[in-house]
């Protein structure tokens, strides 16, 4: 079928190549190449519906809508310092949301969008900010695992907001059981810092200095022998055996459960074998009473043949006597 440009098709509906129908009075019309057949009963039939149909169906140009350019980027200077404290307040954000906590978190990121829009470009919605932190969030895990197949320092190539989203996150115990170094601004406010020798000496006071040297629990070192240990290296190292120790009793539990299974396996066997042996049994003795009852009455029915002998040879001389 051809292609229809004319604005006379908006009164029409072709059929086939040669003929159209109405759309006001139903009447078939034949146009072949032209549409001239057309417009005549259009003026002659109804005149006064071409200026009304013209407006409906008149072309209506789209209105130039307003790109926002700043849509596609991530986010700005102040609203990622907006969202690395808001996250800091919050790190439930960071997590997949439960059953319990799925509405409170849809009111912080309710919240959290409101001030990010207000100190935009760019302006999102929930579910775009929501899907840029997830991006953010697997970005700075690729750098965490680039890190660790290349045997760099966890901080290498993390910037302090990255580091602390890391930290927020985990990310880097997903990775390896390293323990993440902490940011600056993070130090102030946690409690495990590392702190100096004379540090203590003078938070102790004097007057408690004896009780402490004479205590039965003390014991002297050296200080040549006395080594600064990373209190992160320790926790990594209760960490790792606290791991290996809760691998240890998994593996304990698969193998006495693989175990059940298989005396439960072997007891089956055993059941299923003795089961056989009965119906082996029984199915010999069956045997053996079939094969008697055939004995028995091939022996009747040749004692009946016999019989029947007997009788046609008194019946032969019967008939010979008369």
């Amino acid at each position: 079928m051809k292609r229809k440009t004319s604005e006379i098709w908006c009164f029409f509906r072709a059929v086939d190549d040669t003929f159209a129908v109405c759309n006001i009075c139903k009447a078939k019309l034949s146009y072949k190449t032209t549409t001239t057949n057309l417009s005549k009963h259009m003026n002659r039939m109804h005149p006064t519906s071409g200026l009304n149909r013209n407006s409906k169906y008149k072309f209506q140009p789209q209105t130039t809508i307003a790109i926002d350019r700043n849509k596609a980027k991530p986010r700005n200077s102040t609203q990622e310092l907006i969202l690395l404290e808001f996250v800091k307040k919050h790190p439930r954000l960071l997590q997949n949301p439960t059953w319990e906590t799925r509405g409170n978190l849809e009111s912080l990121w309710e919240e959290l969008s409101n001030e990010l829009n207000s100190h935009g470009p760019p302006r999102k919605d929930i579910a775009t900010w929501k899907r840029a932190l997830k991006d953010w969030k697997r970005f700075i895990l690729r750098k965490v695992e680039k890190n660790e197949m290349q045997n760099m320092p966890f901080g290498t190539s993390l910037s302090s907001s990255e580091e602390t989203i890391a930290t927020l996150c985990r990310l880097n115990e997903d990775v390896s059981q390293i323990i993440m170094k902490v940011s600056d601004d993070e130090m102030h406010e946690n409690s495990t810092t590392e702190f100096d020798v004379d540090e203590v000496e003078d938070v102790v006071p004097e007057e408690h200095g004896d009780a402490l040297q004479t205590s039965a629990e003390y014991v002297y070192e050296p200080e040549e022998n006395k080594t600064d240990i990373d209190p992160l290296y320790l926790q990594s190292n209760k960490r790792a055996a606290l791991a290996s120790s809760r691998l240890e009793e998994e593996e304990t539990t698969l193998l006495d459960k693989i175990s059940n299974n298989l005396g439960m396996v072997h007891d089956t066997a055993n059941s299923v074998q003795l089961a056989l042996n009965e119906f082996f049994v029984l199915y010999k003795q069956k045997l053996y009473e079939d094969k008697r009852h055939h004995l028995a009455i091939e022996q009747l029915m040749a004692e009946k043949i016999e019989l029947k002998k007997k009788l046609l040879e008194i019946e032969q001389k019967k008939l010979s006597l008369k």
